[in-house]
């Protein structure tokens, strides 16, 4: 099963604006690790950063026969490296360490890799082989594939449809024991799919479902759960999502907060700067003057600019919902806890975006002073690729936070539609 646009995917290579290559953690699998303790690093490939000392050396008076000598020396040395001295050990996993420009030292200055020009596809971790294909096989006879938003060309996929169909569905037996699961999360899809709402409406709709089945569960199973739903439920849960009284100071408040805090590791370790940098020192500072009037004013103003995206931001759940609220495995509690998470990463880019628009006050382009009404596509898409990329976690990391962070893993629903609302 794979979404119509799946294969439609191609790599840009060296023509990508936001390229996997550079300040990101790249996996390096056991496989991929051995292979390359036997593989040598490609011809013509060295530390830049010490042959620029040596050219420095040189033009500074250094004396020239020592200055060959040291180039002599580090090509000798080049030689003799293996690819896995660029592998280090971060958070208990192995990664491909980046430069000093936060790239990583197998992209050359043409930004394709040496590792590939040299070797092939094959010569890469599986990271890099799949990167931005996710695949989840349940069984022999049933794998999903689905494509990460954190590839702007992926979004650019999503940019460009009016609406998502499905190959190679199956019926929900296939899936065996999981296939009241699968039933349910076709239900949930197509909540999402109902465009008479804004998709946070959707998405506290959906949360109220699922919570609602979840406490339930072990009464009834789930398809029985779903079916026992009245005629006119959804709809009258749509008309109380409408009516409840939220107060928009509180939800901005902790939707800060929660960028701040998901955007902390990056920004220690001085990754993606340019994007996470000048909003979350604007978010600093709302924190400590206290998100007053005029914010919530500048608030409601960005949400009417914002609602150009919403068809595209209602696909990117669509597509979340498919690829992350159902694994191999899984239950109505993960499901639950990746839809927490789902909802946590789409209020973390409307936030990051709304930050940047409100940066975008008094700034000047050509002499010109920048509108805020201009937030360009191209602006949102970089936000989703940052934050898709920051809150990228595996399972067992998102209930680390979720653990570390929260009272309970599982939310209440009025938690759920603070952050969302």
């Amino acid at each position: 099963m794979q979404p119509d646009y799946y294969k439609e995917f191609t790599c840009i290579a060296d023509q990508c604006s936001f390229t996997c290559c550079r300040e990101w953690k790249i996996g390096v699998d056991d496989v991929t690790f051995k292979k390359w303790k036997h593989t040598c690093i490609p011809d013509g490939m060295y530390e830049e950063s010490l042959i620029r000392q040596n050219v420095a050396d040189c033009s500074n008076g250094g004396n020239r026969e020592s200055c060959v000598q040291k180039r002599q020396d580090l090509n000798t040395k080049e030689k003799k490296l293996q690819l896995s001295e660029y592998v280090i050990k971060k958070d208990g996993s192995r990664v491909i360490g980046l430069n000093e420009e936060k790239n990583c030292p197998f992209l050359n200055e043409k930004k394709l890799c040496r590792l590939v020009l040299a070797y092939g596809d094959e010569i890469l971790s599986q990271t890099c082989q799949i990167f931005p294909r996710e695949l989840h096989t349940f069984n022999e006879d049933v794998t999903e594939y689905s494509l990460m938003p954190s590839c702007p060309a992926v979004v650019d996929l999503l940019w460009k449809r009016d609406h998502i169909s499905f190959s190679g569905e199956m019926d929900a037996s296939a899936y065996r024991e999981l296939a009241p699961l699968v039933n349910l999360r076709a239900f949930l899809m197509k909540l999402m799919e109902d465009d008479a709402h804004t998709p946070e409406h959707d998405l506290m709709k959906i949360f109220y479902v699922l919570l609602d089945l979840y406490e339930r569960v072990e009464k009834e199973p789930v398809n029985d759960a779903v079916k026992s739903y009245p005629d006119g439920f959804l709809e009258e849960l749509s008309k109380t999502i409408d009516d409840i009284e939220q107060n928009p100071q509180y939800s901005i408040e902790e939707r800060n907060e929660l960028f701040l805090d998901l955007a902390e590791n990056y920004r220690r370790e001085g990754l993606y700067e340019k994007y996470l940098e000048p909003v979350a020192q604007l978010a600093e500072q709302l924190s400590e003057q206290g998100i007053k009037e005029e914010v919530v004013k500048e608030w409601q103003e960005f949400e009417v600019h914002f609602l150009k995206y919403q068809p595209l931001m209602r696909r990117f759940l669509l597509m979340e919902l498919y690829a992350d609220s159902l694994k191999p495995e899984g239950n109505i509690e993960e499901m639950v806890v990746q839809v927490q998470w789902i909802a946590m990463e789409y209020a973390t880019i409307r936030h990051a975006v709304f930050l940047y628009w409100l940066g975008m006050e008094n700034k000047f382009s050509n002499g010109k002073s920048i509108s805020q009404e201009a937030l360009a596509y191209e602006n949102l898409r970089e936000y989703i690729v940052v934050i898709s990329r920051v809150m990228g976690y595996e399972e067992e990391d998102i209930y680390e936070y979720l653990e570390n962070s929260f009272e309970d893993i599982i939310w209440d629903w009025g938690y759920f539609a603070l952050i969302c609302g």
